[in-house]
Formats: structure tokens, C-alpha cells, sequence
């Protein structure tokens, strides 16, 4: 499936989220959701090393087609990763739940 990973999550009030002098995407928080260890998981090299590479493929190309697997995973790590505001926006885009308007984010199920 196809996801525009380069789409910037947004703070309460419709601003950019910002990182210093970068808007925060969702290619940020699924590269880093992918790559942070979890207090909750106990997973083997093998896990590991499948997020990292599914981090790296898509560091390198966010506009790469994902599997309905690996969408799953990254909205998993997303959520367990993530505030509720972050969570809201990325598993909104990447359930393919969000439009643009006017070059602007829109949750659709957010409105």
C-alpha cells in the first residue's frame, strides 16, 4: 500500500509539529518507532534486525509501498511510541484515512 510518508503531523492548533528547525513527519516517527527497544517487548536479533531494515528502506525512499504487515507493525511501534496526538495523525495516514486540503493535512476522521 501506498503511504506519502513525508506528510507533517500537526500540533492541536493546525501548526507544524517541529524538531528543531524540521516539521516531524511520519517518516520521522515510524523510522524512529522502528528503531527504539521497548520495555515491553523481549524480541530476538532476527525482529530486530527486520525493523531496522524496514527502517532503512524507508529512510531511504518514503515513498515506498508497504505491505499491510509492515503498515501494521509501524502502527503498532507508533502507538506504543507516541502521545496520543502523534498517534491520532499517523494512524490516520496510514490507514489512508486523511485528505489534503488547501496543501494542508485533514484527518477525515478527525473532523
Amino acid at each position: 500500500m501506498k503511504t506519502d510518508f513525508t506528510q507533517a503531523l500537526k500540533e492541536l492548533d493546525g501548526t507544524s509539529i517541529r524538531v528543531g528547525e524540521k516539521d516531524l513527519t511520519l517518516k520521522d516517527v515510524s523510522c524512529t518507532s522502528l528503531s527504539l527497544p521497548f520495555a515491553d517487548e523481549q524480541i530476538s536479533g532476527e525482529e530486530k534486525a527486520k525493523r531496522g531494515l524496514l527502517a532503512f528502506r524507508l529512510y531511504v525512499n518514503p515513498d515506498i509501498d508497504l505491505t499491510l504487515e509492515e503498515l501494521g507493525l509501524i502502527k503498532k511501534l507508533i502507538g506504543k511510541g507516541y502521545g496520543s496526538i502523534i498517534v491520532a495523525q499517523a494512524w490516520e495516514m496510514l490507514e489512508g484515512k486523511n485528505e489534503m486540503v488547501d496543501g494542508e493535512f485533514t484527518a477525515k476522521g478527525l473532523k
